[in-house]
């Protein structure tokens, strides 16, 4: 009996981890405004769907904290100001994985992004909230590496690269920008063994 291809694997599990996060600038950006980054956290769940020996499918669905601050002086002020911007996500990636080995992989693919919430906080003043101002959605690409792919414990990093500008209201030209580091844990994997096919013994003719 021969196999009709190789064995599939289905996994999924949990991860958790930290944003570096920062809105970045769009040509339309005075050039005396500095971009900050801010920490944020990053959790929830993912999924693998192996499609042979290398490539695999990796969706996942992620609460994500991204933002960041933004110092100089700002139109419409007569001073140095600071004003930083949290905006919460749930984040859907979909990402197409490539085992390089036993031990590292590396993955890439979109990532859609639904805003929860976003707040805003200026030099002096109370947070306030602003989502009216800010994008309910927000399309980026992600690539990365991922260590020990294959072991009940994983360590990914990745960058995350905002395509669509955050701001709402204004032509501000800001963008979501990201490094994530992350700790994924497996709580559960099945094999998917191919269905066998048999193949029939070849007789030679005997002479006579």
């Amino acid at each position: 009996a021969i196999s009709t291809g190789d064995s599939a694997a289905l996994a999924g599990g949990l991860k958790a981890g930290v944003n570096m996060s920062r809105l970045r600038f769009g040509d339309n950006v005075p050039s005396d405004l500095e971009n900050v980054w801010k920490v944020g956290v990053v959790g929830g769940l993912w999924y693998n769907f192996s499609l042979g020996k290398t490539f695999s499918i990796q969706p996942e669905i992620l609460y994500s904290q991204m933002g960041g601050s933004v110092k100089g002086p700002f139109p419409g002020y007569n001073r140095y100001i600071e004003v930083e911007q949290k905006i919460d996500y749930v984040s859907i990636p979909l990402l197409l994985k490539a085992n390089l080995g036993r031990n590292f992989a590396i993955y890439a693919g979109p990532q859609f992004d639904a805003r929860v919430s976003s707040k805003w906080r200026r030099s002096g003043l109370g947070e306030v909230d602003n989502k009216d101002s800010i994008h309910s959605t927000d399309f980026a690409v992600v690539g990365g590496i991922q260590l020990f792919p294959n072991s009940k414990f994983h360590l990914d990093l990745r960058y995350i690269h905002g395509l669509q500008d955050v701001w709402y209201k204004r032509d501000g030209g800001f963008y979501n920008q990201a490094f994530q580091a992350a700790v994924g844990m497996r709580l559960f994997g099945k094999k998917i063994t191919p269905k066998a096919v048999f193949v029939p013994p070849v007789i030679a003719p005997v002479d006579t």
